[in-house]
């Protein structure tokens, strides 16, 4: 949930969260400014990236972490037979709640060739969209409309939300498991995981996690569960390999697993 998503358990690569932070920060603190010098008090972001990247959580801690309300739009289809009619009512509700975080989901299929041109007409304003972040999000970004990527005004900035590099999964897989139990924390296997799972997302490792958590209750024999976590790499890299496109269930992995009943007969692991 938004209300349990912060960007201290938020794994981006490079300084992408400072870079969203600070851009968010400026924007807020502007208002007057902007009213000063006549500019609408407005900002357009797109994420960009696989799916599995950060995009959702990054747009969850934002809500969360600068307090804003937050009107999330996965397809324009509501009360009305015609999108235009439903894009009215999308902003005319983000116009009535500003200031307010505007999320389009899969923006890259949202705005179609049918809407597009009334689409666009509600980002420029016909009615004043002063107090409204826009973020759209894309898993492809290639096929945005350029009146969108490129269009400053609209979209003000795009930031990629790039695969994690080997740095990047071995911090997350710290932060994912140190809210477990202690024979569950990977700790330093973290490390020659991370280097075990080149190309994966955040998603992927973190079903890389729950798939090594289930081979390691199964398992009769004592062992480490970073163990159990490795054994299930060759499993998930083939699944990549063969569903390209696809991720497993959650995009982001926001909600940490619970704790697993363990087997009665199974003695507990030294750490």
């Amino acid at each position: 949930s938004i209300s349990n998503t912060r960007f201290d358990s938020l794994v981006l690569a490079g300084d992408l969260k400072q870079q969203l932070c600070t851009d968010i920060e400026k924007w807020l603190g502007a208002r007057e400014t902007y009213h000063r010098y006549g500019i609408p008090w407005k900002r357009g972001m797109i994420f960009a990236g696989d799916p599995g990247n950060g995009k959702t959580h990054a747009v969850k801690a934002i809500a969360n972490q600068y307090d804003l309300r937050v009107l999330y739009v996965r397809n324009f289809t509501s009360r009305s037979d015609y999108d235009e009619g439903n894009i009215s009512e999308v902003f005319d509700k983000a116009r009535e709640m500003a200031p307010c975080l505007l999320v389009l989901e899969d923006l890259d299929t949202l705005v179609t060739p049918q809407n597009r041109s009334y689409f666009l007409n509600q980002m420029d304003g016909f009615a004043s969209n002063d107090g409204i972040l826009t973020i759209g999000t894309a898993n492809n970004p290639e096929k945005l409309d350029p009146a969108l990527s490129e269009r400053p005004s609209r979209f003000d900035r795009r930031y990629f939300f790039e695969r994690p590099a080997a740095s990047e999964r071995e911090r997350y897989l710290r932060l994912f498991t140190s809210s477990l139990e202690p024979s569950l924390q990977l700790g330093d296997a973290s490390s020659k995981i991370a280097e075990a799972t080149d190309g994966f997302s955040f998603t992927y490792l973190k079903e890389l996690v729950l798939s090594g958590m289930m081979d390691w209750i199964s398992d009769d024999v004592q062992s480490a569960f970073a163990d159990s976590v490795l054994r299930q790499v060759p499993n998930l890299a083939a699944q990549m390999r063969s569903e390209p496109v696809e991720e497993p269930s959650n995009e982001d992995g926001d909600e940490l697993p619970r704790r697993p009943r363990r087997r009665r007969n199974r003695p507990h692991p030294s750490v």
